[in-house]
């Protein structure tokens, strides 16, 4: 049994090689247990949640042998990441196999997450781990145990019981795992009752929205991004980086969001949780002026949680939504008539 329906056999595969690391391989199946435990624990529609840990530890025959196709089969895909896992045989010579099933994984619609469990050098991550969008760091550089000089996973060789930082890194990872699973199954009925109906939208027909938000505000932009998926759209980027003050990274963070406008978004949306607005009407507007100079005019929303006003944003061409009402995104879709399908 799964949360999911068919195709998907397992709703989480847990995908890790450590190697002889026995350490780490036992932190590794405590985290799964607490994993599962939590999702049981405090989602009541998951009874029947199912996970599956792939590490061969008795390393006799080739990963590709014990798990089959069960990566792709899976909902959603976590990859352990750590050193030892770079040198192991599902980088190496089973990299292929991981690929075509991280294929299957996309084509049936799940999704993947790298966690990373200590520090690794992205040069030398597999081509299919890079195109993964969603990654979580799992580790700090806080030792309370001083018996390690490196960073290490939290709660690493096992948690104390009063090890908050690990219970909320549990915590965090089982919301993001509930999180895919949940729209998961939400595009899988929706398209379910396309097929039935005979209507079915391409993916290609979908307005492309590129949603932005502060660091501080993510669980906002999760739900708003949940929100716009449930009403026929596709939300940018798959995940929000967090940003910091250094002008380098706001820079790099910019060239980065004005890729994404020019060559997939057909939106940009700024998310306002709280005042003042003006930094975010100005990054619209910013955004939409350097759009213009490749010839394209892209239409800006900002959508206001706090219901202010947004007179400031109506006079510069962007249109202000009231989303602090459940039903925001009627209104929204509205709007997309009148600009991408009307022109």
């Amino acid at each position: 049994m799964a949360f999911l329906d068919q195709p998907f056999k397992h709703d989480l595969f847990v995908s890790c090689d450590h190697g002889r690391d026995h350490r780490l391989i036992e932190w590794t199946n405590h985290l799964v247990a607490e994993l599962q435990d939590e999702i049981l624990d405090f989602e009541s529609d998951m009874n029947d949640f199912s996970i599956l840990l792939g590490a061969d530890q008795s390393q006799n025959q080739p990963l590709m042998v014990s798990f089959g196709n069960k990566p792709g089969s899976s909902g959603v895909i976590l990859v352990v990441l750590s050193k030892r896992f770079l040198s192991s045989p599902w980088c190496g010579e089973e990299a292929h196999w991981f690929e075509e099933e991280l294929k299957k994984n996309v084509a049936q619609g799940g999704r993947s997450i790298v966690l990373l469990c200590e520090p690794t050098d992205p040069g030398q991550w597999p081509g299919c781990l890079k195109q993964i969008p969603d990654t979580m760091t799992f580790y700090s550089d806080d030792d309370r145990r001083f018996e390690h000089s490196e960073p290490k996973p939290f709660g690493f060789p096992l948690p104390l019981p009063d090890d908050r930082s690990y219970v909320a890194a549990v915590s965090k990872l089982s919301t993001f795992v509930v999180d895919h699973l949940r729209k998961i199954k939400a595009k899988s009925a929706l398209l379910q009752h396309s097929r039935a109906s005979s209507v079915i939208m391409p993916t290609a027909d979908r307005p492309k929205i590129y949603l932005h938000a502060k660091a501080a505000h993510e669980a906002h932009w999760h739900e708003a991004k949940s929100q716009l998926e449930d009403s026929g759209c596709d939300v940018l980027p798959y995940a929000p980086k967090p940003i910091g003050d250094d002008l380098l990274q706001l820079e790099r963070a910019r060239e980065e969001r004005l890729l994404i406008l020019k060559e997939e978004a057909n939106v940009a949306c700024a998310l306002v949780v709280d005042s003042p607005i003006e930094h975010d009407v100005q990054l619209l507007v910013s955004d939409r002026t350097a759009l213009r100079v490749f010839g394209k005019n892209i239409p800006c929303a900002l959508i206001d949680r706090q219901g202010g006003d947004a007179a400031l944003a109506r006079q510069l061409g962007i249109e202000p939504l009231n989303a602090a009402n459940s039903n925001w995104t009627n209104s929204f879709q509205n709007w997309l008539k009148q600009t991408i399908h009307a022109g």
